[in-house]
């Protein structure tokens, strides 16, 4: 009696870094849960800021399969490299991207990613938490999020009637009734406008924070400086769309939504006295949802939202549902503990409230 094989042992086939473009692009554009941040022209535009140095990896396994973590190294002082970051904070998400990735792959390439440089940064794709969460090795510190997202429908009509609430739709009208008027572009021209609002909603928050205006500003211009949106929207090609709202010609708020086989709400800002009860940011999400699903769109994820209610509340009005996850580190030098306590400890002295 002749015995069958049993299934062949996945093994890592090779790895190269940087990744090969090509490569990179097709495997994005296969990937139907692909971020824009996990493209090629968004480490590109990393790269651009003069902050940061390629050293993406590309994977292929035994059987065939392909796929590639974005990731940067930052330059240090006398351009020394330091943290390995998938991605940095505030540029995005990043983690494994490829059709197909299952918990053997995940398994395989972690431990090959997290042995890559001394500190190692890893900040996933929410809605592909749990291949992460069994599957990170030994050492690996997590620290908890919480995002929300939705899978879109196929149709602007399913996506008014079927996902929103009847509270977001009566907000929605209102606001088109109302002296809310919209202008979306992608070249960057609106960059400056939202950057005022930016300026006038950091300064709310120090309030709120007991934060000096001064140090919210420099961690404002630290976490989105000057240069990135421009090398963003130049990169991305269309694919970043700034929409700014306007009441009798004022702006009073605005949003930046990124664009691939995932949509991704990843910037607002607003100034709250302006909008008061027009409903204008009810109405320039509804707009970039609606861009979603006609680019084709298969998700929608709206960010971060960490432990606001409100937050919370607004993005499950549009059919968002919460999703806990986290992000990753590996240390091997204790860098980051002696940071937050120092950060703890000024937090403190200014009466820092998160």
């Amino acid at each position: 009696m002749t015995m069958k094989a049993g299934p062949e042992r996945l093994e890592l086939g090779a790895m190269v870094s940087p990744a090969p473009r090509a490569a990179w692009r097709s495997i994005v554009e296969a990937d139907r849960r692909a971020l824009p941040s996990q493209a090629p022209e968004w480490t590109d535009a990393l790269v651009d800021s003069g902050r940061f140095t390629d050293a993406s990896r590309w994977y292929r396994m035994s059987d065939g399969r392909q796929f590639v973590v974005p990731v940067v190294r930052g330059r240090g002082p006398l351009g020394v490299p330091t943290r390995a970051s998938s991605l940095p904070n505030a540029w995005g998400t990043g983690g494994i991207v490829g059709p197909g990735l299952d918990p053997a792959a995940t398994r395989l390439i972690l431990p090959d990613l997290f042995a890559s440089a001394l500190r190692v940064q890893l900040r996933p794709n929410p809605m592909m938490a749990a291949l992460y969460r069994d599957a990170m090795p030994s050492g690996v510190v997590a620290t908890p999020r919480r995002a929300h997202a939705l899978t879109l429908p196929t149709d602007v009509g399913t996506l008014w009637n079927d996902v929103l609430s009847g509270r977001t739709r009566r907000s929605i009208a209102r606001a088109e009734r109302g002296k809310v008027k919209v202008e979306t572009d992608t070249t960057g021209r609106l960059i400056p406008v939202f950057q005022q609002l930016l300026e006038q909603s950091v300064d709310r928050w120090a309030g709120r924070q007991h934060e000096p205006r001064w140090l919210a500003q420099v961690r404002a211009e630290r976490r989105d400086p000057p240069s990135k949106w421009p090398a963003i929207c130049a990169r991305l090609d269309g694919r970043c769309e700034i929409s700014v709202a306007r009441i009798d010609g004022r702006p009073v708020c605005a949003i930046i939504m990124l664009y691939g086989a995932t949509a991704h709400y990843t910037r607002a800002v607003m100034n709250r006295d302006l909008v008061g009860t027009s409903r204008a940011n009810y109405l320039l999400l509804w707009n970039a949802m609606k861009s979603a699903v006609e680019r084709g769109c298969t998700d929608f994820h709206m960010g971060e939202s960490g432990t606001s209610p409100g937050l919370a509340q607004f993005k499950e009005h549009f059919g968002a549902v919460p999703i806990d996850h986290a992000d990753y580190a590996m240390e091997r030098i204790p860098v980051a503990k002696a940071d937050a306590l120092a950060r703890g400890a000024v937090k403190r002295v200014l009466r820092f409230e998160d």
